[in-house]
This record gives structure tokens, sequence and C-alpha cells, in this order.
């Protein structure tokens, strides 16, 4: 399905607010979005919502830039129906890239079972030396309060009206280890929703804590924060925060505590109320680094091409990206870079817009040194975005190990009746080649000497239809490259073959198409023949179920030959329907979907 994600209002934080409530029982407030650009400045909230075409909200996530260079992540949410096709992946992406742009430490509170996966998949793999302990009480007993409330001498409570806000901002400051909360504190303690309290030392008059209690969905009180020097105060704070809710018997509600004090916190409620401790969160939490995702250039694609080449042997030209452009135009192709600070290259990747409203993608790669650090997902994410939100069919070609996490993950789960079957060639024996080529059954032509618009007629019939114009123009005609093309006796196009060189000096085989057999081996004949540089090459042909053992036994006269591996093309929406019988090498192992 598809889907788009986009800045949320106020009115689809209540609906985010409703659902997950409903589905997660995260209790928050209407009014807390609205509290949170009071209290970071709204430039600096970011509550991001994905949803379907009719405008249902599938999932969500907010991010503050605090300060200090600290972002916090929160509301972090898919809707149970659409888990497991990329779009918590996507909105995650989206919503932390400034910050992973600007450098900022980002931190968040994560579910127990999720921590082990934003450590090892997201880099936040540096923690606190405590958990944040999820405490939840009811059965308040509203005559302890009455009787208890007010009776310890030693400390005043009052409104945060009654304190200066600068020296409530100096003690929150204390707590928080030095970092300035101004904003926060000011706008938190006067929630629309909340009820705040400040502790005074009854003697010298100072803050010694501050707490804050808010009624959010489920009609359930939240104490966030809690801050006190003592049980005492602590004690106290509760006290008057319940002592002021008039359904305080009927209230239930969640303290979100911390290891060194949970259990007094625990001996505190159960004193007026039931207290129990069903859960934990932990606090993981920082980017082990930065990095930025950009539009490469042909100098980073030369980098790509040998870092590619150099750890997982995927083999391009120098010159494809440039060949990209001008085959399907420049606004229709990107190929992001993900860089660090030291502009050193973490990962690519590279999408084009086809016609017939097809997106390939191709060169997805991570450097090993920098993989399972959420590098990978940021760039998929980033790259496919256009695409889903256009609605496109979206294909690529995955490795075996690879293509169960982009059928359940990202929702390509749309397959041909047939695997790429990549094919090893090695030792070409000239002097076969050179017989072999006299006794041609069909005439061989250079790519000059043919019309155009018939080479794309021919190409168009086995792409299934699909009009390929600009690819078959450029891409024959590759500088790295050389293109024949097979006529029957009667001047049809009845094939064509193109072969370049690409790293490491192999040559590739993209596209051979061909009517028969006998007009596939003259192809490879042309290109290989009265050309000894060429023929002393080793190289690949990315071949399809239907005629590999064919291309085998064809090249098996005149070359050492061997089945290597296989690639799956995969969908999100529908498999094109082909004439993959005729395919001897598919176009493009890289963008090509036959």
């Amino acid at each position: 399905m598809s889907y788009t994600i986009q800045h949320g209002s106020t009115d689809d934080w209540k609906d985010a607010c409703d659902l997950t409530s409903k589905y997660a029982n995260w209790n928050r407030s209407y009014h807390d979005f609205e509290t949170y650009s009071k209290a970071y400045g709204k430039e600096n909230v970011t509550f991001l919502v994905a949803k379907d075409d009719d405008l249902n909200i599938l999932g969500c996530g907010m991010i503050a830039k605090a300060k200090y260079d600290i972002s916090t992540v929160s509301m972090y949410f898919v809707l149970p129906s659409h888990r497991g096709r990329g779009i918590g992946s996507a909105i995650f992406t989206k919503l932390t890239e400034d910050s992973i742009r600007e450098g900022r430490n980002i931190g968040l509170n994560a579910a127990d079972k999720m921590s082990s996966k934003f450590d090892a998949n997201r880099g936040f793999n540096k923690y606190q030396n405590w958990r944040i302990e999820v405490v939840r009480f009811k059965n308040v007993q509203p005559k302890y309060i009455l009787s208890h409330y007010g009776t310890d001498d030693s400390c005043k409570i009052v409104n945060v009206s009654d304190v200066y806000l600068s020296q409530l901002i100096s003690y929150d400051s204390k707590i928080a280890g030095g970092l300035d909360r101004s904003g926060f504190v000011e706008a938190w303690t006067s929630h629309p929703d909340g009820c705040a309290k400040v502790a005074i030392n009854a003697k010298s008059g100072e803050i010694i804590g501050y707490g804050m209690g808010r009624v959010v969905a489920k009609d359930q009180q939240l104490f966030c924060p809690l801050y006190a020097e003592d049980d005492a105060t602590a004690e106290q704070l509760i006290l008057a925060i319940f002592h002021q809710d008039k359904n305080v018997g009927n209230r239930t509600g969640i303290f979100f505590s911390i290891t060194s004090s949970m259990n007094r916190l625990m001996a505190i409620l159960n004193k007026f109320a039931e207290a129990e401790w069903p859960q934990l969160a932990k606090l993981g939490n920082q980017l082990i680094m930065s990095f930025t995702i950009e539009e490469g250039t042909v100098d980073d694609w030369r980098v790509a091409t040998d870092l590619m080449a150099e750890h997982v042997h995927w083999y391009k030209s120098y010159r494809d990206l440039e060949t990209y452009w001008q085959a399907y135009g420049k606004e229709n192709v990107s190929f992001l870079i993900a860089k660090g600070r030291d502009k050193e290259f973490y990962g690519c990747g590279q999408i084009a817009k086809l016609n017939g409203h097809i997106s390939t993608i191709g060169v997805y790669f991570v450097h090993p040194e920098h993989q399972g650090k959420g590098i990978g997902s940021a760039i998929f994410s980033k790259l496919i975005e256009p695409s889903v939100k256009e609605g496109r069919n979206i294909g690529l070609n995955a490795a075996p190990a690879m293509t169960k996490n982009y059928d359940c993950k990202a929702g390509f789960s749309k397959y041909p009746n047939w695997k790429i079957e990549v094919l090893a060639f090695k030792k070409f024996q000239t002097e076969k080649i050179e017989q072999l080529t006299k006794a041609a059954t069909c005439r061989i032509i250079d790519r000059r000497v043919v019309q155009l618009a018939k080479l794309i007629e021919y190409d168009s019939k086995i792409a299934g239809g699909f009009d390929r114009s600009g690819f078959v123009e450029h891409w024959t005609a590759h500088p790295d490259g050389v293109t024949k093309i097979a006529l029957a006796a009667n001047g049809d196009i009845i094939g064509y073959a193109t072969g370049r060189l690409v790293k490491n000096d192999l040559f590739i085989f993209c596209p051979l198409y061909a009517d028969d057999d006998a007009t596939a081996r003259q192809l490879i004949l042309a290109l290989l023949h009265r050309n000894n540089a060429v023929a002393r090459k080793n190289g690949y042909f990315f071949s399809t179920t239907p005629t590999y053992q064919r291309l085998m036994t064809i090249l098996s006269n005149f070359a050492d030959v061997g089945h290597t591996t296989y690639r799956i093309s995969q969908f999100t929406k529908e498999a094109p329907v082909t004439e993959s019988d005729k395919v001897y090498s598919i176009s493009d192992i890289g963008l090509g979907f036959i």
C-alpha cells in the first residue's frame, strides 16, 4: 500500500494519542503537543505521521531538539496491522535525519524488548547506569491524604506561581546535571492538564523538590517529574498533588521512577495506595556516529565502485552513473551517499524512475565497518520515499540472504516466475570463436547502422511492452561498451547484446536478448570476434531461469563457464510479465527489471 509521511497537526496528535492508548497502552494528554512546542520552541519539535490514501494514521513519531545538542525521540508507534512493512523505519529515519546530520546526541526511552534493536540497528548503544522503572498505582485512600498532607513541619508545599521561576529553573538544572531546561520548566509546570507543586525548606526558604501530575488518556494521572531531596519531601509533594485532585479515590496512574529510588517510592505509595511494578524500560542512548545522506557525485560513484568491487564483488563501470542520467533523465535518478563528519564513505544506494510507473533500486551497499548502525536503513528509507509517495511499483534484484527481509519488512512481495542466474566465464578459446563465427546463421550489425526506433520496438517486446527508449538509446552507446544487433533474412531484429568493461577489467554481458539459441550464440561471438583483448577477459552473464542452462551449453563450446549464484527480482506491487525465455542476460543487474 502507499502512504505518505508528513508533519502532524494538533488533530493528528489527538488521533495518535487515541491510537497509542488503545494499542500500546501509552497514555498522553491531548495538550502535550502544544506544551512541547512551547517548551522547546515550535521550530525544534517535529511530530510526523504516516497516513494512507484515505488519510488514516498508520504510525507516528516525535523528536525534540533540546539544548546542548541533545535530541529526544518519543511517540514512535506503528499500528499493529501495518507493522513489518517498513513504515516505522521510514518514520524513524525521517524523524532523526536532521539531528544526525547536525551531529546531535539522540536519546530515547525504549521498551525492554526493543532496546536491543535500537542498540544493534540504530546505534543507541550508550546507557545510563539506571533503568526507568514503571510504577503503577490504584485505590488511593483519600482519608490518608487529608490526615497526612501538610504534617511535615520541615517543608512547605506551594504553587509554582509562589516561587521565582529562576529559582525553580536553577533547582531543576541541579537535578539534571547542570543542563539548562528553562523552556521546559516554564512550559511544563504550566501544562493545562497538570498540577505542579514546589517544596520549600521551612527554615532556609530554598527549593528542595518539585513535582507535577497531569491527567492523560483513560483518566490516568502521570507524575512527571517528581524531584525531591528526600523521601519525606517526595511524599508531601505527592500528597499535595493528590489533595488537589477531586477524583483521587478513583484515580489510577503511573510514576516513571529510576532504579535507585523505585523501592523507596513503592514504600511511600503503599502507605495510601496499591503500588505495583509491572514492567520496565531502558534509557538508551546515543548514536555512536553522525552521518549525512546526500546526493552523490561522479567522484562519489567512483569511490562506491571501488568499495563494492573490493567488499561484495559487485562490478560497475566508472561511467555507469552518467549513462544512467542520460538513459532515465538526471531528474529521475537518485544516487544517495552516506558520509561521516570527515566525509568518509559509509554507504550508498541508487534508484531510477522508469516509464510505466516502475522504480528500480541498485547499488544498495553499506561499508562492512559501518553495518548494523542504521545507516543502510536510513539510506533505503530516503531512497524509496518519493516513489512510495507516488505509488510507484518498486523493484530490486536481491541476494538470496536478503530476499526475506525485503519481503517481510519492506513489502517487496511480488516475484516473477524466474530467478536471475549468475554465470561466470573465463578462458575464451579464440580459435573456436573464429570457427563458429564463420558458421553464422544470421546477420550481425553494429548499433550505429540500425534504426533506433526498430531497436526500441524490439526491446519493448522483450520487456513486456514497456517503453525503455531512453535506456536503449544511451545504454547501447555506453562509452565502455559495445553493442551488436542480430537481423533475420527479412531485416527484422531478432536479438541484441551490449557488453561493457567494468571494474577489475571484467566484461559484463547486459543485456543479451535473442529469439533463439543460435542468435544468442552469434551475438556473443560477434562481441568477441576480432577483439582479442575482450576475448581474454573474465566476466559475467546475468541470465534467467528459462535460459541459463541453454546459455551454459552455448558458452561451453568456447569458454570455461560456471553457475555461481542467483539473484531474486522482487517488486512491491506486481512483477512485470516479460519474455524471459528470450533473455539470456538481463539489461542491468543494478537498475534493470528484465
